[in-house]
């Protein structure tokens, strides 16, 4: 965890303010309240691996740059290739 990260956001957005940025972006607006955010999405072994490609898809239609991160068991739920398209960037 990255301190203070939470603080920044919160005062640059309000205290909610990345909910608010992914609700836009869920409803097919581009909100740039993301933009210049860096994020690191984890995703392990589980069924709710498949929740992640939404979540990658929603962060970088709202503006922020996104790195993924799967272990060997998430490669099995859901495929590298799939957060290599949707975040544009290569999976570790």
């Amino acid at each position: 965890m990255v301190p203070g990260w939470r603080n920044t956001l919160c005062s640059r957005h309000g205290r909610a303010g990345w909910r608010a940025a992914l609700r836009g972006a869920d409803q097919g607006e581009v909100d740039p309240r993301l933009d210049g955010y860096e994020v690191l999405v984890a995703v392990c072994g589980g069924i709710a691996a498949y929740k992640t490609a939404s979540l990658v898809s929603r962060l970088v239609q709202a503006g922020a740059g996104v790195s993924v991160a799967m272990t060997r068991s998430a490669r099995k739920f859901i495929t590298p290739l799939t957060m290599e398209s949707l975040s544009g960037r290569r999976v570790c």
